[in-house]
């Protein structure tokens, strides 16, 4: 992450005092994935309430099985040339994400060992999720997903609602996050400060009303990393620069499968 980062900040040196606009792309490897996995996610959001038909292949399903085989075989690329370098030597695969999964993939206990599909499958959520996120008082106005959807194994009782087992929910988490009896009249405004007394405090002793990352057993296995990506890239940032916004900055949110700025995010950069 450190190392991305200070590849990003060189990239920036000729662009003191001149207007830049913000990527959220910034690994040194797995670069060309993830542009990939942008298109894939605009393909999946455009299409998320469409009825398929199995009689023919419309173009977005083409264009996504052609993104899923140069993924497959990016994914593939990467962990090949870990292996070369490592000498096949298990231990010396790393001990960060892609390193553990390969490290769970030669296992030779069957509890433990994934397949080459679930490192992929784990991969894609890596590169999704990891990117698209930020801390506090930000991810609760912004949440990454607007939504969360939970299907009943069994009936329950909400309320005094009783609801049937397998009936599908969805959770609005932006409702939630802006609810003024939670977070009070002045929910709608950015204050950072209200999570100065811990997540208990800011939603007046309702935790669980917190939940840009999900909740419970299904909570994103992520979020960990994602916040302290997030510092990480801060603290490293505001070492070296601050930013204004450029008058051009349009706000304007947008769900693409997660929430992204609809017309980026153009800003001044000041060389400290």
């Amino acid at each position: 992450m450190v190392e991305c980062v200070e590849v990003m900040l060189e990239r920036w040196k000729p662009y003191g005092g001149k207007e830049i606009e913000l990527s959220v792309a910034s690994y040194v490897e797995g670069k060309d994935i993830f542009q990939m996995l942008r298109k894939l996610t605009s393909i999946i959001s455009r299409n998320a309430h469409k009825i398929q038909l199995p009689i023919f292949k419309a173009r977005d399903n083409l264009e996504s099985e052609m993104i899923d085989r140069f993924i497959r075989k990016s994914f593939i690329d990467i962990v090949e040339k870990i292996e070369k370098e490592s000498g096949g030597e298990v231990n010396s695969f790393g001990d960060d994400f892609l390193g553990s999964l390969m490290k769970a993939h030669y296992s030779v206990d069957d509890c433990y060992k994934v397949t080459m599909d679930d490192m992929i499958g784990e991969f894609k959520t890596f590169y999704i999720a990891g990117h698209e996120t930020t801390t506090g008082e930000t991810l609760r106005l912004y949440p990454p997903t607007l939504s969360l959807i939970r299907r009943l194994k069994h009936e329950v009782n909400l309320g005094k609602l009783k609801i049937p087992g397998n009936t599908r929910l969805h959770f609005p988490v932006l409702f939630v996050h802006h609810d003024t009896e939670i977070w009070g009249e002045d929910a709608h405004l950015f204050k950072p400060q209200r999570f100065s007394q811990g997540v208990a405090k800011a939603t007046n002793n309702n935790p669980e009303m917190f939940i840009p990352f999900g909740s419970g057993p299904r909570r994103c296995p992520g979020s960990n990393f994602a916040t302290k990506e997030a510092k990480i890239a801060l603290s490293m940032i505001l070492q070296r620069y601050s930013f204004t916004l450029s008058p051009a900055y349009v706000h304007s949110p947008c769900e693409v499968l997660t929430l992204w700025p609809k017309f980026g995010i153009p800003i001044f950069l000041h060389p400290l």
